[in-house]
């Protein structure tokens, strides 16, 4: 649950272009908007495990020690998915449990005309933090309008994310030992507290030349607006606090302002297997942290290449800086071969990128720095997988190598190049399982090899599920999903988080010592009645035997049993 969600400053969340791959959903009439019976969507990921291919999919990953991956900010992601269903459609989800967690969510579609089709998401969660002592809460939006003709399409999006964090004694995290060592946000700080809000206003214009059937030609533009604000406050006598106080105050009041706009426009071009697309965007940014502006202006150029048939893939996709973002660029590859009964898929990924704006200029109560030059981060990555399905039983297994160097780290008083140097990380996993009409299986384990100085991923990383099938009642018309699940992490290194500047303190890592590993175990039931469905769940079984003094963190023992609930429904006019 890993409820901190990261924004990726990085260059390419920018010039992505995706107009020119909406997509469209058909629903059936098994689609389930909560998620299916025997695999829970993001909805209930408190409930089990995400039945995903290699385990934890919100598990800090290696992407962390991008430049511009360890703000921990509300993000708004560059998605214009618009899901089509012929009846009006609505979706429902409610769970609630111990230490004031719950989360709502609801979602509606409707094609309201062959040329009007709308989508519109709300969400709201919150917890109160570990021993009671801390509170998160955010509130998500988003509605999505297409306008469609012969030869024109437009996309329309307005979504906002807001978060509220309270500290008190210094911890923010709800209680389950899947996420305790991992998620738990150490501020050492009393009092503080953090509000982001983050809103987005983009449309998206696509105008076909082409009369043809078989080939499609036409030009794209894209207008995109959006804007962040955040504030930090904390209470308490800063001289005791600080070597340093910019602004002599007994209550600080940090605020950080980012405005961003861009246009782009370009051309595609598809005709049967092949697609091209090209364009070039204007970009820019507008930064502000306590009265403090960094004024930049961007123009990159960007490209995405499609060729697939029945059997094989290969897709190519990247950008480069042509002024104001220092000769940036992004290049990923992806080719893969479907045979019978498996596929194979090799990926690579070269970039250069900036740091963002905070990183190069912050002014705060407590901080006051601003880079005097630029260096951009190198990254490499190659990996490959293989996966095979036949009749009950399926299987993934692959590899990943990645190198990172010249990269940014906040060192407690500003952002720095000196450590760690260079990275060079890998990453094997498996997974595979066996699915009947009656049992669901599932088993995961992830090897990573990463420097020892910021081992915060563990070298080690096990799951197991399984779960029963059956019918109650007459006909079975209760259907019903009992099972257990666990894991084992191996010992690794705490994340450390910087509450002034909303970061990661991976350069802390070095000074972190290691903590044990461990496993948790879990219990969960699910029932499904027409369109109505019911979870249950039970987390941190393992303390009703281990020693209640086993100290998962310095000074909190292992947390205690946890419950939850849920309920989610779908209904079609």
């Amino acid at each position: 649950m890993y409820r901190f969600l990261i924004v990726v400053f990085s260059v390419l969340s920018l010039t992505s272009f995706k107009a020119q791959n909406w997509s469209i959903d058909t629903l059936k009439a098994s689609f389930k908007s909560r998620g299916h019976l025997d695999s829970l969507d993001v909805h209930a990921r408190s409930f089990s495990l995400p039945f995903v291919a290699f385990g934890f999919c919100e598990f800090p990953d290696e992407n962390l020690i991008l430049t511009n991956a360890q703000h921990l900010f509300v993000p708004i992601k560059n998605d214009r998915r618009i899901i089509f269903t012929a009846l009006p459609h609505i979706g429902f989800g409610y769970s609630f449990g111990q230490q004031g967690t719950q989360l709502l969510t609801a979602n509606y579609q409707q094609a309201v005309s062959k040329n009007l089709l709308l989508n519109a998401n709300l969400s709201q969660d919150q917890f109160t933090g570990f021993q009671r002592n801390s509170f998160n809460k955010q509130l998500n939006y988003k509605l999505l309008m297409r306008l469609s003709f012969p030869n024109i399409e437009s996309v329309m999006k307005i979504e906002h994310h807001g978060m509220t964090s309270n500290w008190s004694d210094g911890l923010a995290n709800d209680s389950l030992l899947s996420v305790l060592p991992q998620n738990l946000i150490s501020v050492n700080k009393d009092n503080a507290s953090s509000k982001n809000a983050s809103t987005v206003y983009s449309n998206d214009l696509k105008y076909n030349f082409s009369r043809s059937s078989e080939i499609k030609t036409g030009t794209e533009l894209s207008l995109n607006y959006s804007k962040f604000k955040r504030f930090y406050f904390e209470e308490g006598d800063l001289s005791t606090l600080y070597s340093l106080i910019t602004i002599d105050s007994t209550e600080t009041a940090d605020s950080v302002y980012l405005d961003k706009f861009n246009a782009a426009f370009g051309f595609f071009y598809e005709k049967g297997k092949f697609k091209l697309n090209s364009h070039i965007g204007a970009y820019n940014w507008n930064s502000q942290t306590m009265g403090r502006q960094l004024d930049t202006t961007e123009i990159n150029v960007d490209f995405e290449l499609l060729y697939s048939t029945k059997n094989y893939r290969f897709s190519s996709q990247g950008y480069y800086g042509l002024y104001g973002n220092f000769s940036s660029f992004l290049i990923d590859n992806e080719f893969s071969i479907v045979l019978k009964s498996s596929r194979i898929r090799f990926y690579n990924e070269l970039s250069r990128l900036p740091p963002s704006p905070f990183i190069r200029d912050f002014r705060g109560n407590n901080l006051d720095y601003s880079l005097t030059s630029i260096s951009l981060q190198q990254n490499l990555k190659f990996g490959l997988e293989y996966a095979y399905s036949r009749s009950i039983l399926w299987s993934q297994f692959g590899g990943e190598y990645w190198q990172s160097s010249n990269g940014y780290f906040f060192d407690s008083t500003q952002w720095t190049t000196q450590f760690p140097g260079m990275i060079n990380a890998l990453k094997l996993k498996f997974t595979g399982g066996v699915n009947t009409k009656r049992i669901i299986s599932h088993l995961g384990y992830n090897f990573t090899s990463i420097p020892n100085e910021i081992s915060y991923l563990p070298k080690h990383h096990f799951t197991v599920r399984i779960a029963y099938k059956f019918g109650l009642f007459k006909q079975g018309r209760l259907k019903t999903l009992i099972g257990v699940d666990a894991y084992y992490l191996s010992s690794h290194k705490r994340l450390i988080y910087s509450p002034v500047i909303g970061s990661f303190n991976l350069a802390s890592l070095p000074q972190q010592d290691s903590y044990p590993g461990y496993y948790a175990l879990g219990a969960f039931a699910n029932f499904n009645v027409n369109q109505f469905r019911f979870f249950a769940r039970v987390d941190n079984i393992s303390y009703l035997w281990v020693s209640k003094k086993t100290e998962i963190l310095k000074g909190y023992f292992y947390p205690s049993t946890q419950l939850k609930l849920g309920i989610t429904w779908d209904f079609w006019n």
